[in-house]
């Protein structure tokens, strides 16, 4: 209905434990409650043109947000959907990749599959994130996190459990990418 009210392009794109057929159903406390909820978030990113007026995304994200709202609080679903509505220009500021934030905010657009909306602005983020090299970049990233984490596994396998030391705690608390869903 929304979407209806403008000749804009929006696009919705799911990323995540769905996106990886990983989604489960193991209760886990909800961020924002503290309450447990059905396993799985939904991770959803809505970008819109950079020419979206602003209380249409406003409207938008309201709508979502009401939504996540029902949903969560719903006794026979209890589903969780974190989400960011955002234009065009705040991913070409992403795609600068100069803080980790832009880091995991690219990482999920580059995971993400297409939900719905204008497909053609779907690929136009897939193509900004190809043409900008930073696609590249997460792809290195990635090997470099793999060869730490053989490392990590080696180590833990050999140290022996009285000298695990602070600095060993490191290796059991990683980066969560809900920095990008704030």
């Amino acid at each position: 209905e929304i979407l209806q009210d403008t000749e804009r392009e929006v696009c919705f794109i799911i990323a995540g434990d769905i996106v990886y057929n990983m989604a489960h159903d193991v209760p886990r406390p909800e961020r924002s409650t503290g309450k447990p909820v059905n396993g799985s978030d939904m991770d959803m990113v809505v970008v819109v043109d950079d020419q979206m007026p602003k209380e249409v995304m406003e409207r938008l994200d309201n709508e979502i947000y009401r939504e996540k709202i029902r949903i969560l609080m719903a006794p026979g679903i209890r589903e969780e959907i974190d989400y960011v509505v955002k234009p065009v220009k705040k991913i070409r500021e992403q795609l600068r990749f100069e803080r980790f934030r832009h880091m995991v905010a690219c990482k999920i657009l580059r995971e993400g599959t297409f939900l719905f909306g204008t497909e053609r602005l779907f690929r136009r983020v897939k193509d900004m994130l190809r043409e900008s090299g930073v696609s590249d970049r997460l792809t290195a990233l990635e090997s470099r996190a793999r060869d730490f984490r053989a490392d990590a596994e080696a180590y833990l396998l050999k140290v022996d459990s009285e000298r695990f030391g602070e600095k060993d705690h490191q290796l059991f608390y990683p980066s969560e990418e809900s920095e990008e869903f704030e």
